[in-house]
């Protein structure tokens, strides 16, 4: 089974040098903005970072929960995709230890999980995961999350954490 489903889930992506300047009508370019992949799956993490540099994301990827931490701390991304099923901790951890970190705690974390029971996703919810998606997932609907969860932060406000 796929983790992505969906027509067009990898639309063709322009080069990096152009997605970084900005467009021919002259407005300035957007912010990059920088995910973090949480995925133990080597399938699922190629997966996931294709669909979100071809969206125009840049990435870090985590294949367990330690590197997670320590990628998060280094480089404070806009948004974390977090698989729940991890080998060295789970990913209820992985959240409850970003949310516990006062640097990490307004980052938005979206749950990318099998776990598809509503039990489970009260557990996911209730460690601070913003969003919870049961795989397979959509990928225009994880693309709709993401952009929604890593643009929330307002120039000269990126200390405070907007509503979900």
């Amino acid at each position: 089974m796929s983790l992505v489903t969906g027509e067009g889930a990898s639309p063709p992506s322009a080069p990096e040098s152009s997605r970084r300047g900005g467009g021919s009508e002259g407005k300035p370019p957007h912010p990059i903005k920088t995910v973090l992949i949480v995925e133990d799956n080597a399938f699922n993490l190629k997966l996931l970072d294709d669909l979100l540099q071809a969206a125009g994301y840049t990435t870090f990827k985590a294949t367990d929960g330690e590197r997670a931490l320590e990628l998060a701390l280094e480089f404070r991304p806009d948004a974390i995709l977090l698989d729940i099923g991890l080998p060295d901790m789970s990913g209820v951890d992985v959240a409850k230890a970003i949310r516990n970190n006062e640097h990490l705690r307004t980052i938005p974390v979206i749950a990318v999980t099998a776990y598809a029971t509503p039990e489970d996703e009260a557990i996911i919810r209730h460690a601070g995961c913003d969003e919870y998606v049961a795989k397979p997932i959509s990928a225009p609907e994880l693309l709709r999350l993401v952009r929604r969860h890593a643009n929330f932060k307002l120039v000269g406000h990126e200390g405070e954490r907007g509503g979900s």
